[in-house]
């Protein structure tokens, strides 16, 4: 992460970024933080919707502060996955199963992913496609097609089953 941002401030000068910040309309940074509170909550209350469907009750505050902790220590530890070991570890004492609590953070991530994918389909649909189509229609046809994938493999015992047997390596 330190990496990324010396190469970063390297390339663009403090005082562009700065400059821009000081105009930024203050309106508009408050909606955005005005808005950050209820999407943290849904998103606590969605991990926690999916962690009781396994029966594993955590309450909201609890869960709440586990992503809250999770996402600053994000900040602050190298890579992304970083959050999710957190995220797991923390859970796990919280009562579930190692098994049961990565699968709910897979699972997780995978509407998360869903939400960002079809948000940007639908949004570059608004915007009138911009983008070279010969580039953009085959990468949200991976993204679609990867994510039906997904779907398939988590929620269809038979396509799981020989997911499970290839990469066992039997055949």
């Amino acid at each position: 992460s330190a990496g990324l941002l010396f190469l970063i401030f390297r390339s663009v000068p403090f005082s562009a970024i700065w400059s821009s910040l000081r105009h930024a309309d203050p309106w508009d940074v408050a909606a955005g933080l005005a808005l950050a509170v209820p999407m943290t909550i849904i998103s606590a209350w969605r991990l926690q919707l999916l962690l009781a469907s396994i029966g594993v009750p955590v309450p909201l505050g609890e869960v709440l502060r586990i992503n809250l902790t999770s996402s600053f220590y994000g900040l602050v530890l190298p890579g992304f996955l970083s959050t999710g070991v957190l995220r797991w570890y923390r859970l796990n004492r919280s009562g579930s199963s190692g098994a049961h609590t990565f699968a709910v953070l897979l699972l997780n991530r995978l509407i998360e992913t869903t939400t960002v994918v079809f948000s940007a389909l639908i949004f570059w649909l608004i915007d009138g496609m911009p983008g070279d189509p010969r580039v953009m229609v085959p990468l949200f046809g991976a993204l679609l097609l990867g994510l039906g994938a997904m779907y398939l493999i988590g929620f269809n015992r038979a396509t799981a089953e020989w997911f499970r047997t290839f990469l066992s390596g039997r055949r």
